[in-house]
């Protein structure tokens, strides 16, 4: 996995790709694509992603590794 703080937050939370993708819209095979960074993610999913996940964690900390 690319995002590895990211993984490990939705972990941490019980987060399933699935329940990124039904957040995305998107499909699970898209979203395990973009955890891979064989897709990029958009600056709307980000947003969307860290303040499902927890608004107060950085983007930084989520996808910058």
């Amino acid at each position: 996995m690319k995002f590895k703080n990211l993984v490990s937050e939705m972990v941490k939370n019980g987060i399933e790709t699935s329940d990124i993708a039904n957040l995305l819209g998107k499909t699970q095979k898209s979203v395990s694509q973009k955890l891979n960074g064989k897709i990029d993610f958009y600056m709307d999913e980000i947003i969307k992603i860290r303040n499902f996940l927890n608004p107060e964690l950085s983007i930084e900390y989520l996808f910058i590794n």
